[in-house]
């Protein structure tokens, strides 16, 4: 009974809302880009997503809603969705970010709902920025439906209209993504389709327009890729060879003076991947017809790629290679776009991933129009309890030469300037039920003036990290981790350290201090998160550091800041 009468009295509030909405759609009409005045709207979403994620966290949600089908329901198809809440207060820390703001805040908002029935299902979601947080895109500034689908599947068909994700082999020829940490997303409205007319063989045709903010890119895209998978399975082995071609063009008009500028550019991408019992290996080669652009100052060159991937396993060790050549790739479908926006493909960074705090001071940032190098990692089992890793990394540029204003030459292994370089070696041990740690040490060269910009300059480091996680009993646990980073070169030497405790699975608490002796700067924070049922909050307060963030090489700059910050998520 009790959430019987909750229903009702949301019901009651969202129809006055409802109401009192309809009278203001002169306003909104008056509007342009989809606009309402904030005091208006941010009251409306404010108590919208309250209110919803209120009776979403703290009650069951109605059978109709489950995710789950039932015997007696799957006729009806089943319903599901999230919200996703993201605000951020800046306070006066007297730097020029801080003055420079118009809203001392940013606010963004997320609301996905899903129906599926039988070989049905259909998807939209909602996004709203208000303003967006401090260093998202600021064409995302506003509200609108930003993602919705149809989709059919049964047996060899898979047919998509609307925004969907796509990628072809690694992603070097094309690549639609979301990444909400980066402000990012490049999906592709238009129609997606998928056959397998046999076990062993898979076609895809793609084409539409990329997102970009809440219109769309200027170019047209049109895709086919075609997989072929050759598996042969035994008792003693299993192998397979998969190999696979694609194309994609691009068409977008140009009306410009410059003879340089091509509207369409067309791109080729073949790629073989074999393994065999312990050893395997991925290749792909990416051809790019000319397109030139801002970003890579009208070059008129043709672009290309070649990404190889192994490894080779033992009882005891594996060991894991990448290597890659890039040249003139960046590639998107409105060539006047910089930063993320519109890109069409993607570029691995081929350098490890690195989650300790003070290494995410220099991360390595993919260089779309000339890099060459990779990284070689051995993992060395000791014992059941004890994993030794060691990895090596380097990226260097091309060695460009110039014949004109628009053109150059330049040798397949023609190494260029250091880009980056690292050597890290990790122990990770157990100790017992309650304890294990993992100690890392880490030598960088890291080209700041090539991934980062500015002033040119190498920086050399030195990082030393610790973290440990003691068990109490099967609830209660505490993390800590204590981190070093030495050098000589930009703001100096680093100390970090880290206490979480946590009680499983609801409640977590962090207590943090990034300190910048070398320049005597503390970036402290403290935050706590409590999770229930499917919905989970989260606050922190504290100061931010400046620096790049950063998935899988993909970037964004983030200017430092002080700030609380709040963040909700709840399912149904």
């Amino acid at each position: 009974m009790k959430k019987i009468a909750i229903k009702g009295k949301i019901q009651i509030f969202l129809g006055q809302i409802k109401h009192k909405f309809e009278q203001k759609v002169a306003i909104q009409e008056l509007i342009p880009n989809n606009q309402l005045p904030l005091n208006l709207l941010s009251k409306y979403i404010y108590y919208f997503s309250f209110f919803g994620l209120v009776f979403i966290f703290f009650n069951n949600p109605p059978k109709t809603f489950a995710q789950a089908p039932t015997s007696t329901d799957s006729s009806k198809g089943t319903l599901s969705g999230s919200i996703q809440i993201d605000y951020q207060k800046y306070f006066d820390d007297k730097s020029f970010i801080y003055q420079s703001l118009e809203k001392k805040y940013g606010l963004n908002t997320y609301a996905n709902l899903f129906y599926q029935k039988k070989g049905f299902s259909a998807g939209a979601r909602f996004e709203g920025y208000f303003p967006p947080l401090l260093a998202y895109p600021q064409n995302l500034n506003g509200y609108g439906l930003a993602n919705r689908f149809l989709n059919y599947r049964k047996k060899s068909i898979d047919f998509t209209v609307g925004n969907f994700y796509e990628q072809f082999g690694n992603g070097l020829l094309f690549r639609s993504q979301e990444q909400r940490f980066l402000g990012m997303d490049t999906s592709t409205d238009g129609i997606n389709l998928k056959v397998n007319p046999s076990q062993n063989y898979q076609f895809k045709i793609l084409g539409g327009k990329q997102r970009l903010g809440f219109k769309h890119a200027a170019g047209w895209l049109l895709g086919i890729d075609n997989q072929l998978n050759i598996s042969h399975l035994t008792a003693t082995q299993a192998d397979f060879l998969v190999i696979g071609l694609s194309y994609l063009l691009k068409k977008e008009s140009y009306d410009g003076i410059l003879k340089t500028i091509n509207p369409s550019v067309m791109g080729l991408a073949g790629r073989l991947n074999y393994q065999q019992n312990r050893f395997g290996i991925n290749l792909e080669y990416v051809f790019k017809s000319s397109d030139a652009s801002p970003i890579n100052r009208y070059v008129i060159n043709n672009g290309s790629g070649v990404f190889i991937s192994s490894n080779l396993d033992f009882e005891k060790l594996s060991v894991n290679l990448q290597l890659k050549r890039i040249d003139n790739m960046d590639f998107r479908s409105q060539r006047t776009e910089s930063l993320n926006n519109a890109l069409i493909n993607y570029i691995p960074a081929t350098t490890k991933q690195h989650t300790h705090r003070l290494l995410t001071l220099y991360p390595y940032a993919s260089q779309v129009l000339g890099e060459i190098g990779g990284q070689v990692e051995f993992v060395y089992s000791i014992d059941k309890n004890s994993v030794l890793t060691l990895n090596l990394a380097n990226l260097n540029g091309l060695n460009k030469v110039f014949l004109s204003e628009n053109q150059y030459k330049t040798k397949a292994l023609d190494f260029g300037e250091i880009y980056y370089q690292d050597f890290n070696i990790e122990l990770e041990r157990k100790w017992n039920k309650s304890f294990k740690s993992n100690i890392l040490f880490i030598w960088m060269n890291f080209n700041k003036g090539q991934i980062l910009g500015g002033f040119p300059e190498m920086v050399k480091s030195y990082t030393l990290a610790f973290d440990g996680t003691y068990k109490f009993n099967n609830k209660r646990s505490m993390r800590f981790e204590i981190q070093h980073l030495a050098t000589k070169q930009d703001k100096g030497n680093w100390a970090y350290g880290l206490v979480e405790y946590s009680i499983a699975p609801k409640y977590f608490l962090f207590l943090s201090d990034e300190w910048n002796y070398g320049q005597s700067r503390h970036y402290a924070n403290i935050g706590t998160a409590f999770s229930h049922k499917k919905g989970r909050l989260s606050l922190s307060y504290g100061n931010q550091r400046e620096g790049l963030l950063c998935v899988g090489g993909i970037c964004r700059i983030v200017p430092a800041y002080k700030g609380f910050s709040l963040s909700t998520t709840a399912s149904f």
